[in-house]
């Protein structure tokens, strides 16, 4: 899978929003292919300029979340801690459900 970045994105949307070609780029190919078909009403010009502005207030985590969601997972995924018991050994499940009854009742 290839990495979107907000930049390219964001530089086609301006240059060529009314062509539809950061769609393209973005992999909404059916967007795109709407914006072509009517580029020569200027309303996808408008709205690519739109869409332009809302690139550049977006941030990169939501940019990332929504082209990348993948990538973006994997970076900020927290390592799996195994629970630790009050002994300070691995505990199993049923051992911290009888440590959390054995604490309730006293």
């Amino acid at each position: 899978m290839v990495l979107k970045s907000k930049t390219t994105a964001t530089i086609l949307s301006f240059l060529l929003g009314g062509l539809g070609a950061h769609h393209f780029y973005l992999e909404n190919k059916k967007r795109g292919l709407l914006y072509l078909a009517f580029f020569w009403t200027l309303i996808p010009a408008v709205v690519g300029f739109v869409e332009f502005i809302l690139l550049v207030t977006q941030s990169e985590d939501d940019f990332n979340l929504k082209y990348n969601p993948g990538e973006f997972c994997e970076k900020y995924r927290k390592p799996h801690s195994m629970p630790v018991s009050r002994r300070g050994k691995t505990a199993t499940t049923s051992e911290l459900n009888l440590e959390e009854q054995l604490l309730q009742v006293h």
